[in-house]
């Protein structure tokens, strides 16, 4: 090819969009231009990159970077669309860092045509990423590699610079990108200038080495390229023969790695059309370089494998040859050039797939020879793992297990072995070990957030087809960690293999009730299904013999209507069909505890004995509620004991409480200890601050262990459990109709109904940008949990984004949880819908610390109630620190706390009255600081009238004694 005549369509096209960065790499020519205050950061303007794509050759890839991150361009996406639009390009990718934003901006970025994307790392390790690539979140990295490597699949790598400071990372950097999904990774020997660490020649060649062992084990899962061997043949770089760059001038350069315009005479694709371009005299006058000598600077560039980083790939290259035949199923191939590597460097690893190789072909004893043998070597999991399974196939299944489970032993991480371990058993016929191992395995990985191995687990569990003990507690794991298709398929199958055990049905139907919603049309098709369920069991409930009851009363507690309430509608009805199943298995289970307990003698001459029963004594919104009850009720008429129901040991908050009662009982060992416990304090009244979301109090309160059981509105709707005689509620929150949602008896205590505790100021301020938020925003605080918010709630978001330009929505959510990945894709189609970018308009904020809540709040500029289920603490919180409140009441309670926490400050004027009437005042106070300021001065003038208000306390204390009373005249002989 003559270097003169310009391409007709390149391999990669790489242009440069940006000069901006949120990290500072060592070595990097932005940061040590900012240190010496001769850079200056900049962006492509839309236009300028309009002109260039419109001046450039086709291109196989157009791939968008920067001296900086190009994801951070306020018109990245623009620029997608732009490129996109001209079909010149095969597809348009982009380098980022993997930190300009959550997963959410590039699935914007890929709404509008990005079809690939390469991050750049150096370590996943803090200390070392720290001193590398100075800014790196190694959490917000990680997550966000999982999410990207999902997004864009076969399109997204990896690459990573290696030198000495990150070198004895790479096996585990490797290991842990392949686990995150990461199917692609290039390594790039770092080759720039100014690296004091740059690796020499021995160093590369162990490097390379370790490589191709790293390729053998992860096999073709993962794919890792080693830059230089990228050229063909191993000889001269063809990279200016088939791609070529342009800087953020609009400056041509003929090999992207060599990008700096100076050396090809400054010239401009800006000004001229790519054919002018290439055989302009600076471009001319490189490439005849290139072509007879190889300028200096070729020499030190990663991508020349005849330069300073050639290291000869024959080893890893032969190796990853024959794991390729081995896939290909060429096993006489991969045999024969495994055998010639054998005494390599790789010796444990050739050795290792020699013997899988033997295990294809049928020669089980062979096989276990050679795979011993490597293990000796190199005990790594993976071979150990496979020693065991090829002595199975060899039908030694004693030697196989004992390998397994001392692998499993020494190395719990390692899902593989557990998988083998488990089939070696079933092989054994030892069934039920085989799916206790199986359930130790879907336990820890969902304890590690890998519902994809839980989900491996569960289908194996199914294979092996037994019942076994653990099941049933493994489905609820399953369903609060979120895995609601696994949770359900378990406890159909359970429903189905023992059908005369009527709590799977019961776990089967709350197992219904989804963590969120796509649609409202499906929220309600699920709350059919929901209710079809609860009538079907209570008929079955009818129908049981009373051994079947019992045994269905262990799923009490476990199995919950927890999410029903989120759906924001009325639940008396079917809050009463799950009250009458809870009622009859606990009576059957636990018949002694189901006997009417009479009050003792009172005539007003003794202390009443109160108890509080919770798995919550410790710095939970229940007892930020609650405590006020515990510590200012009076000792004078009152014996107070604390029930704490709680496993674990109490934080700083929750000793501090329990010190508050007057006794405490804890650690008892089971249900009917428990119910023992508290019977036996003669009791004459029970609260239970909430019952829906702790299981021992729901399973304590079907039981009868006082005269007045009664429960706060800690999880605010009915409980449906006969054994509640009433519901504590604020008379502030409650409609008019509220006894028609509650199967109790409602007690409507005044004001708000609890004595709140102003909370810690909430440490230091957090700047913006540590918070992804921008900081000439107008940022609208949306706190609540992500469950919290229905599909419909979303149009008012989208609404208030459509009525202020500049306005930026910040969530609480954990950015790879299932939760709000459907929160987020719901959320950003509305958005799309709607004709508005939700990448940068919405940022889900990962969980903050509780003693920097107060300072996230003060982040934000105005606080966005949720609707469906209203603020409690949160409003409480963001009152104190005055940030000012909208909100709007609706039907139920628990749709109204933040209404009713502005009457009570006296600004009831504050409260809109309809959800249209919302936006108009969030879009209002948007765009009115006077406004906003002072209605952040009302709130902090009449903040201190939420904090210390006892006359609830005074109303419970009046309540108790007068029903006590007024039982003991109906027992009286005189009456």
């Amino acid at each position: 090819m003559n270097p003169f005549v310009p391409p007709q369509r390149l391999a990669t096209l790489q242009i440069e969009i940006t000069r901006n960065c949120n990290l500072a790499c060592a070595a990097c020519p932005r940061t040590d231009g900012m240190a010496a205050g001769t850079w200056r950061n900049t962006d492509m303007a839309l236009e300028t990159f309009r002109k260039l794509v419109d001046h450039a050759p086709p291109a196989d890839l157009l791939l968008l970077a920067g001296i900086g991150e190009p994801a951070l361009h306020p018109q990245a996406a623009g620029l997608v669309a732009a490129a996109v639009a001209t079909r010149r390009f095969g597809a348009v990718a982009m380098t980022s860092n993997g930190l300009a934003g959550g997963p959410e901006l590039y699935a914007n970025l890929q709404n509008h045509g990005l079809a690939g994307l390469r991050v750049a790392l150096a370590s996943l390790a803090d200390a070392t990423a720290a001193a590398m690539r100075k800014g790196t979140d190694v959490a917000a990295l990680r997550a966000n590699l999982a999410a990207l490597a999902k997004l864009f699949s076969k399109n997204f790598v990896v690459v990573v610079r290696v030198s000495r400071r990150n070198s004895g990372e790479l096996e585990s950097l490797i290991e842990t990108l392949a686990a995150l999904g990461v199917v692609r990774i290039s390594i790039q020997p770092d080759d720039r200038p100014a690296i004091e660490d740059r690796l020499e020649k021995g160093e590369l060649a162990a490097v390379l080495a370790q490589l191709g062992t790293l390729q053998a084990r992860l096999g073709s899962a993962c794919t890792l390229d080693w830059a230089p061997g990228l050229a063909p043949n191993q000889t001269k770089c063809r990279q200016p023969l088939a791609t070529a760059s342009v800087d953020i001038a609009g400056k041509l350069a003929p090999c992207p790695a060599t990008s700096d315009a100076s050396h090809y005479a400054d010239t401009s694709l800006r000004d001229l059309r790519f054919a002018d371009a290439w055989t302009a005299p600076g471009v001319a006058a490189w490439l005849s370089a290139y072509l007879d000598r190889e300028p200096a600077l070729c020499r030190s560039c990663a991508f020349n494998p005849s330069g300073s980083f050639a290291i000869p790939l024959e080893p890893a290259a032969a190796q990853k040859a024959a794991v390729a035949s081995i896939m290909a199923q060429k096993f006489d191939a991969a045999q024969a050039t495994l055998t010639a590597l054998v005494g390599g460097p790789v010796q444990a690893d050739n050795l290792h797939l020699l013997g899988m190789v033997e295990s294809h072909k049928g020669n089980a004893e062979r096989a276990v020879a050679f795979v011993a043998a490597a293990a000796a070597l190199d005990g790594q999991a993976h071979i150990r793992n496979n020693l065991g399974t090829v002595l199975a196939k060899a039908g030694r299944l004693a030697e196989a297990e004992t390998v397994l489970r001392q692998l499993v032993a020494d190395t719990p991480s390692y899902p593989t072995a557990y998988i083998s371990l488990s089939g070696v058993l079933a092989d054994k016929g030892e069934k039920q070990a085989a799916i206790a191992i199986l359930v130790d395995l879907a336990e820890l990985a969902l304890k590690a957030g890998k519902q994809n191995v839980a989900g491996q687990a569960v289908d194996r569990i199914l294979a092996v087809g037994e019942l076994h003990p653990r099941l049933p507690l493994l489905g609820h794991l399953l369903r609060m960690a979120g895995a609601q298709t696994l949770a359900l398929r378990l406890f159909e199958w359970l429903a189905k293999t023992d059908p005369n055990n009527l709590g799977h049905l019961l776990a089967r139907a709350m197992t219904l009730l989804p963590v969120a919603y796509e649609t409202t049309p499906q929220m309600q098709a699920i709350r059919a299904r929901y209710r079809d369920a609860l009538v079907d069991l209570r008929a079955r409930v009818e129908r049981a013999s009373d051994g079947e009851l019992a045994v269905a009363g262990y799923h009490v507690g476990l199995a919950k209507p927890f999410y029903l309430a989120y759906q924001g509608e009325n639940d008396v009805e079917l809050q009463r069909l799950y009250g009458e199943i809870v009622a009859r298995m606990s009576a059957k289970r636990h018949p002694q505890w189901m006997v009417p307990v009479a009050p003792l003698a009172y005539g007003g001459t003794r202390k009443l004995r109160v108890g509080f029963a919770s798995g919550y004594f410790s710095r939970h919104s229940v007892s930020k509620l609650f405590a006020g009850w515990i510590r200012h009720m009076s000792r004078a008429k009152f014996q107070v004991i604390g029930y704490d129901l709680a496993e674990s040991e109490p934080d700083e908050y929750g000793r501090g409480l329990l010190a508050d009662f007057d006794a405490v009982r804890r650690k008892v060992d089971g249900i009917d200890k428990w119910a023992a416990t508290i019977r036996n304090d003669a009791l004459d009244a029970l609260i239970y601050p909430e019952i829906g979301m702790e299981s021992q109090s729901v399973r304590l309160s079907a039981l009868r262990l006082a005269p007045l059981q009664m429960v706060a509105m800690g999880h605010p709707m009915t409980t449906g459990i006969p054994n509640v005689d009433v519901f504590l509620t604020s008379d502030l929150m409650e409609p008019a109709d509220g006894q028609a949602h509650y199967t109790e008896r409602l007690l409507r205590l005044p004001n708000l109904s609890f004595d709140y505790e102003r909370q810690p100021a909430g440490g230091p301020e957090f700047k913006r940008e540590e918070l992804g938020l921008d900081p000439k925003a107008i940022v609208f605080i949306c706190c609540q949990s992500l469950f919290k918010y229905r599909p419909d709630d979303d149009d008012v978001i989208v609404r208030i984004a459509r009525e202020v330009p500049n306005a930026q929505f910040a969530f609480l959510g954990v950015p790879t949880a299932p939760l709000t990945e459907i929160f987020s894709a719901r959320l950003g189609a509305k958005f799309t819908a709607s004709g508005l970018s939700y990448a940068g308009r919405v940022v889900i904020v990962p969980p903050v610390a509780f003693e920097r809540f107060g300072a996230f709040l003060r982040a934000g500029d105005i606080y966005l109630d949720s609707l469906g289920w209203s603020g409690g603490n949160t409003s409480l919180e963001a009152a104190s620190v005055g940030l000012p409140i909208v909100t709007t009441p609706g039907g139920p309670m628990r749709a109204r706390h933040t209404a009713a926490i502005l009457q009570f400050m006296g600004l009831g004027h504050y409260v809109t009255p309809s959800q249209d009437a919302y936006v108009v005042f969030a879009a209002k106070l948007a765009g009115d600081a006077a406004l906003r300021k002072a209605y952040a001065g009302e709130i902090a003038l009449n903040a201190d009238k939420l904090f210390g208000d006892l006359s609830p306390v005074r109303a419970i204390e009046n309540f108790i004694v007068e029903e006590i009373s007024a039982r003991e005249r109906l027992q009286s002989p005189s009456a």
